[in-house]
């Protein structure tokens, strides 16, 4: 029982806190981010199939963001 609490906890500190990072792009407006973002995820919906559960998870937020990166956007450690 103590084992699965452990796990519990130690599965909740690595997945369940937020990225420290927000997606950043020179001269982009926030107007611009959210249409490129909604952009990024009508295409990961329409085009892939990742299974479900976590490594179809992985594989969902992978596409995503390479599509981001493909559009000149980077990661910015918050």
């Amino acid at each position: 029982m103590n084992n699965h609490i452990i796990l519990l906890l130690f599965l909740l500190d690595i997945f369940g806190c937020a990225p420290g990072y927000h997606w950043a792009k020179p001269d982009a407006t926030h107007q611009e981010f959210v249409k490129d973002s909604y952009e990024c995820e009508r295409d990961v919906e329409e085009r892939a199939y990742f299974g479900r559960g976590f490594m179809g998870n992985l594989a969902l937020q992978k596409f995503f963001d390479r599509c981001l990166l493909a559009g000149r956007y980077y990661k910015e450690q918050n």
